[in-house]
Parts: C-alpha cells; sequence; structure tokens
C-alpha cells in the first residue's frame, strides 16, 4: 500500500487492503507459454487471427472479453470447476433461443468495470453515470434469462447478483 500511496495521483481511499490472488485453482502459465502456443496474439502479426481466442470469442460486451482472455492466460485445474463451467456451457449452447435473448441483453450493457474504476477514481463523467444507468436497468432482465438456465455454475451468479437488489 505504501507504493500505492506513494506513486498514484489520485486518493486510494476505495482500496481497503491488498490481497495475494491464490494460483491453487489456475495453471500458471509464463509469457514465453501463452506466448509461443499463440493464446491470445499470434507470433506472426501480434493479431489474435488463428489463435484459441479467435476460435473461442464470441463475447458481446468488454467485460465478457477481459474475462475470456483471464481464462485462457489462466486455466482451471480444478475438475469440479472446469465441469461447472462445462455444463454451463452445455446449457448455452443447447438452448439457442434463450442464449441468443442473453446476448441481446448483454449488447446493452457497457463496461461495468472501466466505469465503476472511474467512479472510484473521481473521474467519471455524466456520460459514464447514463452508461451505468442503462446497464444496470439490464439487470433485471438478465438475471431472470440467465435464472432459467440449467446450470448449477448459472444460477449460482443469479444468487449472488441478488444482494445487488436490482429487482424493480
Amino acid at each position: 500500500m505504501h507504493y500505492l500511496t506513494a506513486t498514484q495521483k489520485n486518493s486510494l481511499t476505495h482500496l481497503k487492503k491488498i490481497a495475494v490472488r491464490s494460483n491453487q485453482h489456475t495453471l500458471l502459465l509464463d509469457a514465453g507459454t501463452i506466448r509461443n502456443l499463440e493464446l491470445i496474439k499470434n507470433i506472426r502479426d501480434g493479431s489474435s487471427r488463428g489463435t484459441l481466442l479467435a476460435v473461442l470469442d464470441k463475447t458481446v460486451t468488454v467485460m465478457g472479453a477481459r474475462l475470456l482472455k483471464r481464462w485462457i492466460k489462466e486455466p482451471l485445474l480444478d475438475a469440479g470447476a472446469i465441469e461447472q463451467r462445462w455444463q454451463a456451457l452445455t446449457a448455452l449452447n443447447q438452448n439457442i433461443i434463450l442464449r441468443e435473448e442473453i446476448r441481446a441483453v448483454l449488447e446493452k450493457v457497457y463496461d461495468l468495470e472501466r466505469i465503476i474504476s472511474r467512479i472510484n477514481y473521481g473521474n467519471a463523467t455524466p456520460r459514464d453515470l447514463v452508461s451505468l444507468q442503462h446497464s444496470l436497468e439490464q439487470m433485471p432482465q438478465l438475471k431472470q434469462k440467465v435464472g432459467g438456465m440449467p446450470s448449477e455454475l448459472l444460477q449460482s451468479m443469479v444468487k449472488r447478483s441478488s444482494d445487488l437488489a436490482l429487482n424493480k
């Protein structure tokens, strides 16, 4: 925290503590492995063409794209967690209509992580706040649609989001 306080121009009062991320649940891949396997960028021109990311990326939000990159760079080790993720993907792939409805809702969601970061740093603009409002307005519909999926992982996501009290 001392380093952050000394090097950052803005107040860090929104940070309570620093937590070390444990790699017990994910495989640690070094930068060379990620590069040589062309997981995110290809070696030829540095684009994502021909990479695992290019094959898998069907995301419609910036947050989803970031999460997918992290999942590719940090693959799961726990068989149970892998199975839960697989069941969620299977449920989404088998219910095409509901999946497309979920995608349509997600297309209306802005980059909440970036907006919240701007709010924390005091750099939010009125446009950011309007984007936050529009995104939060999508949450009840998103929860309702995702809640209809037969997946433990998706159900737990809906339960965790119920703490936000976004129901109108």
